[in-house]
């Protein structure tokens, strides 16, 4: 299992976000979402991405911060990849209209956004990074978790 080398591996941390590394997603952003054609296009510049995503999380409280993990490659403390979860009470994800956000149910915990690097594609960070949020979930004593996926994001369906 690919997943196995990475926990093997002992390079890789999962992380909670914090402010001080909140201009790391927007490459990560650019490099996952930049280029799909959906409802919202994101399809901004990078320096925009850059200013969307401090905006956005700025008025985001520790606590939505706290539901946000990222991949660390220990050795260059690069990001290589984040999860952001949202939970009932918390503000939605703030790259969307708030008409289209999503609401969460009683013992529900909503993966917002996933994405991992071009580059450490394959390697698992993205079964450690849901395997992070389903950690964050049930010590939250959260149920379930739900996840949304286009249909043509063949790398996320299996």
């Amino acid at each position: 299992m690919v997943s196995g080398a990475i926990r093997r591996n002992a390079d890789v941390d999962i992380r909670r976000l914090s402010r001080d590394r909140v201009s790391d997603l927007a490459p990560l952003k650019m490099d996952a979402f930049g280029s799909k054609a959906c409802c919202l296009c994101l399809t901004e510049s990078p320096a925009g991405m850059q200013r969307s995503t401090a905006k956005n999380y700025a008025q985001y409280p520790d606590e939505k911060l706290a539901l946000c993990g990222i991949a660390v490659r220990k050795s260059d403390n690069q990001v290589l990849g984040f999860c952001q979860l949202a939970i009932a009470g918390m503000i939605g994800d703030a790259d969307l209209p708030e008409s289209l956000r999503h609401v969460c149910k009683p013992g529900e915990a909503y993966v917002e956004q996933i994405a991992v690097s071009q580059a450490a594609r394959g390697m698992g960070l993205g079964t450690l990074l849901l395997d992070w949020s389903d950690a964050e979930a049930k010590a939250r004593g959260k149920t379930f978790i739900t996840l949304n996926v286009l249909g043509d994001n063949t790398g996320a369906i299996r």
